[in-house]
């Protein structure tokens, strides 16, 4: 993790300086990194085996795309509630290594959002409000994106803005809408953002 936090440094500090390239030394705290996760996944270090995985499906090599999603399953499989996450994106739209299942999706899901990962809750919102692998449930859709808009996750509290506005699991209520689209928007969330703007210049809220 030190060696990735030092990658995540050189690149944001590349990002500030208005530098596109990421030099030989970007390139070596990720391979450090990626050997220390990999000595630890050996072990079953679930969180190792899920950074390990994270490295090869994201790298550079996709001939160890597949490897690294399967590393990643592993770790869902032993309870690592990013991985579960990670295991849900992949079997709710697709991926290399997984056809879609959106059963199965909303299974690991529900596994991550029962440890509070408001990106968890946010896919749940979504997948309830619009009957994807389960029946439409808009009381569900509710509760799960105020759970993760109250953790400050964007995409929950753009998910609760459009429960206040459609009525969805709640009763219909614009102040609270346009405030929590306002949160989502303050979090650089792109639809939010575009919402938002228009619903200003085109006089649908004197909020702002």
């Amino acid at each position: 993790k030190y060696f990735q936090g030092r990658a995540t440094k050189y690149d944001d500090d590349i990002r500030k300086a208005g530098q596109g390239y990421l030099g030989q030394e970007y390139h070596s705290y990720l391979e450090q990194a990626q050997m220390w996760f990999k000595l630890a996944q050996h072990q079953d270090h679930r969180e190792s085996l899920y950074e390990y995985g994270m490295t090869l499906a994201n790298g550079r090599d996709k001939s160890m795309i597949a490897m690294g999603q399967g590393c990643i399953a592993r770790s869902a499989g032993m309870g690592y509630a990013e991985a579960q996450v990670q295991l849900g994106i992949y079997l709710r739209y697709g991926s290399n290594n997984f056809a879609v299942d959106r059963p199965d999706a909303l299974y690991n899901f529900t596994e991550a959002a029962q440890l509070d990962h408001p990106r968890a809750l946010a896919e749940l919102a979504d997948m309830y409000a619009n009957g994807l692998g389960t029946p439409v449930d808009k009381n569900k859709a509710f509760e799960c994106s105020i759970r993760s808009a109250e953790a400050g996750y964007p995409d929950g509290q753009f998910n609760l803005s459009k429960c206040y506005a459609e009525g969805t699991g709640v009763e219909q209520n614009e102040a609270l809408a346009v405030e929590w689209l306002a949160k989502s928007a303050e979090q650089f969330h792109p639809k939010a953002m575009f919402i938002l703007a228009h619903a200003i210049t085109s006089g649908e809220t004197t909020a702002f």
